[in-house]
This record gives C-alpha cells, sequence and structure tokens, in this order.
C-alpha cells in the first residue's frame, strides 16, 4: 500500500511540474500554458482586407453616331472642379447629341449616373447644354461626382453664298417723254470665287454710285459683313463700285476673311450680220 501510494503521489507531481493532463484513457498530453494561449479562439474571425477609397477619371471621351454621321470628343478633366467639358464641331446635329456614350479610364471600382452603373452602350442626352453627373465609385462604396457638360466650338466658316447689285429709282427712258419712270436695274451675273476670294459682278449699266449688295452668308455672326469699319446691312447699304471694294466677313470664332468686289459691264451684243 505504502508503495502504490508513493507511485500516485510521485505521478501526481509530475503532473503538477510538467503541466500534463491524465486522461480517463491513460494517456498523458503534453497542454503547455504558452500553447493554449497560441490556440485560436473559435469566435474570431480573420481580419478582412481594407478596400481602397481611391476614385478618379483619368480619361473621359464621348461619341455619336447616326446615318451617315459619326464622331468621338475627348474631354477636358478638371479634377479640382470636378468638371468635364467635352468640346463638339459647332455643326455637330442634335440628334447625335441627343445620344452619346461615354468612354473612360479610371481609378476605381465602376462608374454610374444616377445609380446605374455605365457601360459601353449606355447613351445620354447632352443636347440643349444639358449637364450629367458621372459618379466614379471607389472599391469601398465611396463615390467623386464629376458635372459632364458639352460645348460646341464657335464656327470657323466666313463664305459668302450668295451676292448680287442693284439701284434704285433709276430713271427710264431718254428725258424726251412727259412722264419720267423710274426702275430697278439688278445684276445679271455673279462668280463668286471662295478659293481667291473675288466676286465678279455683271451690272447693265454703267451707274456704279449708290449700288445696293443682297448677299448671304454662312457665318453664325450677326450682321458679319463689314466695308472697313462700317457694318453692311443685306439689301440696304448702298456703296460706289466704280473701283474694287474690299468687304470682310466675321466667323463665329473671331476670324475673318476678305473679298474683293469688282463690277464690270457686260460686253455689247454682237452686231448684226450683213446680208
Amino acid at each position: 500500500m505504502k508503495v502504490f501510494s508513493v507511485v500516485i503521489s510521485f505521478l501526481c507531481l509530475q503532473s503538477i511540474f510538467y503541466g500534463c493532463s491524465y486522461m480517463h484513457s491513460g494517456s498523458i498530453k503534453a497542454t503547455s500554458p504558452h500553447q493554449q494561449d497560441l490556440a485560436p479562439s473559435e469566435n474570431v474571425q480573420p481580419a478582412d482586407d481594407e478596400t481602397s477609397s481611391e476614385k478618379q477619371f483619368n480619361t473621359f471621351s464621348l461619341s455619336g453616331s447616326e446615318t451617315n454621321s459619326t464622331f468621338t470628343a475627348t474631354g477636358t478633366i478638371d479634377q479640382t472642379a470636378q468638371t468635364i467639358i467635352v468640346n463638339v464641331p459647332f455643326d455637330t446635329k442634335d440628334e447625335l447629341l441627343a445620344n452619346l456614350v461615354a468612354t473612360f479610364d479610371i481609378i476605381g471600382d465602376h462608374v454610374e449616373v444616377d445609380g446605374v452603373e455605365q457601360n459601353a452602350t449606355t447613351g445620354h442626352d447632352f443636347t440643349n447644354n444639358n449637364k450629367v453627373i458621372y459618379s466614379v465609385v471607389a472599391e469601398n462604396g465611396s463615390k467623386i461626382n464629376y458635372s459632364v457638360t458639352v460645348n460646341r466650338l464657335p464656327s470657323t466658316v466666313k463664305d459668302f453664298l450668295t451676292f448680287s447689285l442693284r439701284a434704285d429709282n433709276v430713271p427710264d427712258g431718254d428725258g424726251a417723254k412727259t412722264e419720267i419712270h423710274y426702275v430697278t436695274i439688278r445684276s445679271t451675273a455673279v462668280n463668286i470665287d471662295n478659293v481667291n476670294n473675288t466676286i465678279e459682278v455683271t451690272f447693265p449699266s454703267s451707274i456704279r454710285a449708290d449700288l445696293i449688295a443682297e448677299f448671304s452668308t454662312n457665318s453664325s455672326v450677326e450682321n458679319p459683313v463689314k466695308i472697313g469699319d462700317v457694318s453692311q446691312i443685306n439689301g440696304s447699304t448702298q456703296n460706289d463700285y466704280s473701283n474694287p471694294v474690299a468687304f470682310t466677313i466675321k466667323a463665329g470664332d473671331g476670324s475673318t476673311r476678305n473679298y474683293t468686289v469688282t463690277v464690270k459691264t457686260p460686253p455689247p451684243p454682237p452686231s448684226p450680220k450683213k446680208k
């Protein structure tokens, strides 16, 4: 009995000293206190990786198409003001601007308009200076909004499309009649040369003073035509065409084009052939 008691006491002392546990099966399993501290708890989940909050447009362009007409225009991005301005030619039709599709490069997860994710076929209406708000969404769900507008560039065209001259209140007859009639004489031929910037007018009279020009242009400017500093009003302003006259047309972008107008008398009719 004493021997058995000593053995049990010795085993218990080993258990306390070495941190061992006596198993019901009779085996001994090491359970170091340090190993117990390192064992993960069932209620602790591994920490998720942090998602990025970075978000911005790097590039942005708009494209549109209709029958026989397509274009793509690159936008100018202002990161501070969070605006994008896309310049298009002055003659871009509203039908094109009504359904423009954006292509872009971003830092972030995706792009939205009114909460709808944008893709290569999503179009928006940019007519009448309409602003569309595009949002770049970061990986963590935060957003940055950019206001996108389309700007028609000023017109560069400045051509005479038509030109003619007339003289009003010209006495009719040789003065022998008791009644004097007054008539309007008009030019009979005009040659507009848009390459050399000249206009040649054939006028069936020797009259050169107080002739009135009737014309049309493709300029977008109101009253774009001048002689010197004097604005020319279509069908109203009188000028002397005894010598060539220099006309200037101003375009919407401020550029100008000069035309030289020369008036000539038509050649006399051929003499009748003698029989």
